[in-house]
């Protein structure tokens, strides 16, 4: 969660700088998979917290303009990034009851 919050703030900072929005490389997730096992769980909690709070900041200054621009371009998820980290969130606590 870390590593795609982190993708998704730089994405949008970015963007907002006038790049093109990036699409995901599906290789990623396997490639996070196979190293997840090597990372401190509490650092990287933090690491997730504090870098969710930037993406939200960041979102919440997008104007309405700029919101539907994302979402007309097939980016809608990044507008929507509370609820996928809420998903993810989910799967992390069924785990670890």
């Amino acid at each position: 969660m870390a590593f795609w919050e982190a993708r998704q703030e730089a994405a949008l900072r970015a963007w907002l700088d006038g790049a093109e929005f990036p699409d995901e490389d599906p290789s990623v997730n396997p490639a996070l998979e196979a190293m997840a096992s090597t990372l401190d769980p509490v650092a990287t909690a933090a690491a997730v917290e504090e870098i969710s709070a930037r993406v939200d900041a960041t979102l919440a200054a997008l104007s309405d303009e700029q919101r539907a621009q994302l979402v007309d371009g097939g980016f809608g998820y990044v507008v929507g990034r509370w609820a996928h980290r809420e998903d993810h969130i989910a799967q992390i606590e069924a785990v670890l009851d």
